[in-house]
This record gives C-alpha cells, sequence and structure tokens, in this order.
C-alpha cells in the first residue's frame, strides 16, 4: 500500500459551491468521480480560518485543541493564535513521529518542526501587522516565517532541478487590496508548483499538506458567486489539475493519495454590527457572525445581551471553548447575513450596525450551511463512493487511516476505511 498522502487544503469553497458549481471545477469533479465525495462536509464552531485548519490537523474540537477562531484568548487578551498556542499532538507530527517523511508548504497553523521540509503560509505578512497590534503573536509569527525546515535543501535541489524559485517574491506588508489579490493568484501558483514538484521527484515526501487562499479572498471582496470569485475558484481547480498532471507525468499517480476540501465555507453577507459602537469598552472579538465576549461582571453581560438583542443577536453555547476559559467566555450568535466587526466601514461612522466589511463570508450562526466545505479524496486506496454528511472531526483521522497511523489518538471514525489497509494500521 502506498500510505503517501498530498492534502490540498482550497479556502473558503463550500459544499454548496461545489454541488450547484461543479461544471467550473473539473478537475476536482473529475477526482470526486474516481474518488469518494464527502456532499456535506460540516464545519466545527466556529466555522473560520485558523480554527477550520487546526481542526482537520488534530480531529479534536476547539476546546482540546484551544483553537476556537481567528482570534485567541490567552486569560488576559484576545490576540491572533500562533501554532505554538495549540495543545493537542498535530497530524505532521505524528506522521513524523511514525518516520513518515513530511513537507509543510505553505500552510498556515503548523509548527515548522513538524516537518522535514517547511515553508509558511504566503498571507503570514497581513496577519503580523494585525497580531502586533494585539499581543505577542506578531513576534512567533516573524520567526516562523523564516523557518525552512531541517531538510531545506533537499528542497532547493528539488526546486532547482524542476526549474522553480525555491522562495517567493516579498509580500508588501500592507498591500492594497488590489495589490493583495495580485500577490495571492501568484503565491498561490508557486505553491502548487512545490507541491507537484515534490510529488513528482525521486526523494517525494511521504506527506504534503498545502493550501490554497485565493477563493477566500475573492469571496470576501467581491461576493460569493460573484464573476470574479468564479474565476478564482476555477484557478484553484486549475492548480489542483496541475498537481495531479505533474504526478501522471512523472508515473507517480499510484503513489498518492488525495485530499482536497476546504477549512469552511462561505455566505452571502448584508450588514455588518461594528462592536466598538455598539459595546464600547467591553472585551470582545468578532469572528464571523459569532462574538466572544469576556464580561467584566454580571451586569457588563446583562447590558451586553440586551444591546444585542436589538439587533436579533442571541447568547449561545460556549461547549467549543476551553474548559480552563469557560467561566470567562460569553458566546453570542448574530441572525443569517450579518457578521460582527470592530470598526465601521466607513470614518466617523457612529451607528452600531453598516456596511458590512465583507461581501461575502463565513464562522457564520451554527447550523446553518453555508459552513459546509468542499471535501473530496481521492487515489489508490480512496474507496469510490459518495458520503451525504460528515463532520470536520473526521477529517484528521481519514488523513491517518491513509497514511497507516494509529487512530486510538481521535475520539472519531474516519470517512471511511482505506482499501488495502493492513488491519494493524487501523486499530
Amino acid at each position: 500500500m502506498p500510505q503517501k498522502l498530498i492534502v490540498m487544503m482550497l479556502d473558503g469553497i463550500s459544499a454548496e459551491y461545489f454541488q450547484t458549481e461543479r461544471s467550473r471545477m473539473p478537475f476536482i469533479s473529475a477526482l470526486a468521480d474516481r474518488g469518494h465525495y464527502v456532499q456535506n462536509l460540516h464545519s466545527a464552531v466556529l466555522g473560520v480560518s485558523l480554527a477550520g485548519r487546526i481542526g482537520m490537523m488534530t480531529g479534536v474540537p476547539g476546546a482540546q485543541s484551544s483553537i476556537t477562531g481567528n482570534t485567541y484568548w490567552d486569560g488576559t487578551t484576545f490576540r491572533f493564535p500562533t501554532p505554538y498556542d495549540v495543545r493537542v499532538k498535530t497530524l505532521p507530527e505524528q506522521a513524523k513521529e511514525a518516520g513518515k517523511d513530511v513537507a509543510v508548504v505553505g500552510f498556515g497553523m503548523l509548527r515548522p518542526e513538524s516537518a522535514h521540509i517547511f515553508r509558511a503560509p504566503w498571507w503570514v505578512g497581513p496577519l503580523i501587522i494585525r497580531a502586533r497590534d494585539t499581543g505577542p503573536s506578531g513576534d512567533v509569527w516573524m520567526r516562523i516565517i523564516a523557518e525552512r525546515g531541517e531538510d531545506q535543501q533537499r528542497f532547493k535541489r528539488i526546486m532547482s532541478e524542476a526549474g522553480l524559485p525555491s522562495e517567493l517574491a516579498p509580500m508588501p506588508m500592507d498591500p492594497a487590496p488590489e495589490k493583495f489579490l495580485q500577490y495571492a493568484l501568484m503565491a498561490d501558483h508557486r505553491i502548487f508548483d512545490w507541491v507537484g514538484a515534490l510529488a513528482a521527484s525521486e526523494e517525494a515526501p511521504d506527506l504534503i499538506i498545502t493550501e490554497l487562499g485565493l477563493p477566500d479572498s475573492a469571496q470576501h471582496s467581491h461576493g460569493y458567486k460573484s464573476e470574479y470569485a468564479h474565476w478564482a475558484i476555477a484557478y484553484a481547480d486549475m492548480l489542483v489539475g496541475k498537481v495531479v498532471q505533474r504526478l501522471a507525468a512523472a508515473g507517480k499517480l499510484d503513489e498518492y493519495n488525495l485530499a482536497v476540501m476546504s477549512d469552511h465555507g462561505h455566505s452571502p453577507i448584508t450588514k455588518a454590527i461594528y462592536t466598538n459602537n455598539l459595546l464600547p469598552g467591553v472585551t470582545c472579538a468578532p469572528d464571523g457572525s459569532m462574538l466572544h465576549v469576556v464580561a467584566k461582571n454580571d451586569e457588563e453581560l446583562r447590558e451586553v445581551t440586551d444591546k444585542l438583542a436589538e439587533f436579533g443577536c442571541e447568547p449561545w453555547n460556549n461547549d467549543h471553548v476551553p474548559d480552563d476559559y469557560k467561566d470567562q467566555i460569553s458566546v453570542f450568535a448574530a441572525p443569517e447575513g450579518l457578521e460582527f466587526i470592530a470598526k465601521p466601514v466607513k470614518e466617523g461612522d457612529t451607528e452600531p450596525v453598516g456596511e458590512p466589511e465583507h461581501l461575502s463570508s463565513h464562522g457564520i450562526r451554527p447550523g446553518l450551511p453555508g459552513d459546509d466545505r468542499l471535501c473530496v479524496f481521492a487515489g489508490p486506496n480512496v474507496p469510490q463512493g459518495i458520503t451525504t454528511e460528515a463532520t470536520a472531526l473526521q477529517v484528521a483521522p481519514t488523513f491517518a487511516a491513509l497514511l497507516g497511523l494509529p487512530l486510538s489518538v481521535y475520539p472519531a471514525e474516519p470517512i471511511f476505511q482505506p482499501v488495502s489497509q493492513p488491519a494493524e494500521a487501523v486499530s
């Protein structure tokens, strides 16, 4: 059995998009036809980028990993999380300890030391700016950007043999929106070229984990199912096709299993609740349509609850919050089509509700289908078929099963059992 795997995470492609616009994605559609297609992969709470990434790499809820959203409560402040906030072992760490050769190529929220070959995600630059505004996370991410893994000379050699540069062009630290999207286009293309070259080489890793960010950015900026979003997702599909083509040209299609999926979905947004205006002085963290609040006392929490109720927001459970912070963090959900953001889009706006920052977003009210995610597996050990529904917690054990790693560390079962899998590998 090959027991090799390439994980390609395509940021922000919803299950509904693939179901209704599948003709725009011929390469991924072909993988779904010959592999295993999960029609509705349900996101955990919250269905946002960093929580989605680490969820698929750990297979445990945010209450265990401590990554509950795109912000992290460290006991004193909300800040941007780093890979070193993750409290449990990740899939690449498990694989590396088992003797697997691991490459992490542009995937966020994984520690450099978890892989032999490592490249940080290209979007870390803008993240650093925001992280430095809210805490020490920026310094950690700066160190991560500089890391290349313990086997960087092998990476450089493989890229040289493939005729590819081994570095990305530097990204402006605070690019204008159009420059950001241009850089995303270039960076995603380069990273997927790296993935294809690694997998097709004579020194191919056992596990390659990567991501592509453009679809999420395009939908945020231009809207769900906008023409630009259609183009960005078709571009992502093309890059997946390039990886498959490289494997085929090298005669290695039978050596790798492939996983193509998203970290969350996307849904149209019509209005935003500006927390700085509505809740001045309140410690809170907007995350899509969900809001984490650390109230000073019961009286402030009642005031927050009453103010949010005026706009249809209601208290939500905090089951996804780590036990050591459950007594501090309260959670609220906005109605469908609304997002929470800190500052108004228009400078000087003092209204509590107004124009949204994003035309489409994620992290929506739990239970709505908009955050259901794309999920397709294909390869020599993937059984052909369709699963109607699965949960995000089932992703990591499915990866582990395809790699022949122990499953006892995961609370959920794999989405499917690999074919021709030795019995001891899935015990």
